[in-house]
């Protein structure tokens, strides 16, 4: 049922607050260091039951996920150690989703890094690859100069 080792995992069965606990458990054990985890139906307004339990275990578990990008029904989680190695790497992710013919997204972040770094994917907004709080609407450009902080 569960690879020893697995470096990506996708958790999607019984939708259960008390089966995602059980499954993010399980997952923190066996993912390898730099590993995602997939959870699916995260927010889904069907399935809060698991949308709980997988916050309940995270605010339980503090430094065995971070929670990295959220949208679509689905939540992506890594390690803590590597999380800015993926935020720096998601910077080309809409370039990548480009050439796989994906243009209709938008990735946003309005929280500061102390805050929360995950990111939103959802429908695109504003013409914009990325939506953030230093975003200049206006601008035809996109985001004023600040870089963003990861």
């Amino acid at each position: 049922m569960y690879a020893s080792g697995s470096s990506f995992l996708r958790i999607d069965g019984n939708h259960t607050r008390r089966a995602i606990r059980h499954d993010l458990s399980v997952a923190h054990r066996i993912l390898t260091e730099g590993g995602i985890v997939n959870l699916d139906d995260f927010l889904h307004p069907n399935f809060l039951g698991a949308t709980y339990g997988a916050i309940e275990w995270m605010t339980e578990h503090k430094d065995a996920f971070e929670l990295l990008l959220v949208g679509f029904s689905q939540a992506y989680l890594c390690w803590p150690s590597f999380i800015n190695h993926y935020m720096f790497a998601m910077r080309k992710l809409p370039d990548h989703l480009r050439l796989a013919g994906v243009t209709d997204i938008s990735l946003s972040r309005a929280s500061g890094p102390r805050d929360c770094l995950a990111v939103g994917i959802h429908s695109r907004l504003y013409d914009r690859d990325w939506l953030m709080s230093e975003t200049d609407y206006s601008n035809i450009e996109g985001p004023t100069g600040r870089t963003p902080e990861y």
